[in-house]
């Protein structure tokens, strides 16, 4: 398999979540804390604090501490394109969203596929 492949997988992995993706969508606005994160979402604090964690080892976000609080941001200013991207074809493509949404993993997959050629050279 090759490599860039598998790197793209493993970011439509971390993207297929929808309170990852509320959380990165806030992220890539400004940075901001757990509590607010919390107050944005309507999530309960073990859940963002979970999803944090597995956006902060996928890379996408980083945490840097100032006084008490830990203050988290995108890794890359790219992200708020590739999300406009995907919000963009799931609003103008939602027949193919509902689809993915409602079945297996290599649907939604190839739907975030599609989001991921907008911003990168495909195939590397």
């Amino acid at each position: 398999m090759h490599a860039a492949y598998q790197g793209c997988s493993d970011l439509v992995c971390l993207l297929a979540h929808p309170v990852r993706l509320h959380i990165l969508t806030l992220l890539a606005r400004k940075p901001a804390t757990v509590s607010e994160i919390v107050a944005a979402t309507g999530r309960r604090h073990p859940n963002v604090s979970q999803q944090l964690a597995i956006l902060r080892t996928g890379g996408l976000i980083v945490g840097e501490r100032i006084g008490r609080q830990i203050v988290y941001r995108v890794t890359s200013a790219d992200l708020q394109g590739l999300l406009d991207s995907i919000r963009h074809l799931a609003a103008h493509d939602s027949e193919r969203h509902e689809q993915a949404a409602g079945t297996d993993v290599g649907v939604a997959q190839a739907w975030f596929h599609e989001a991921l050629r907008a911003h990168i050279a495909w195939p590397p």
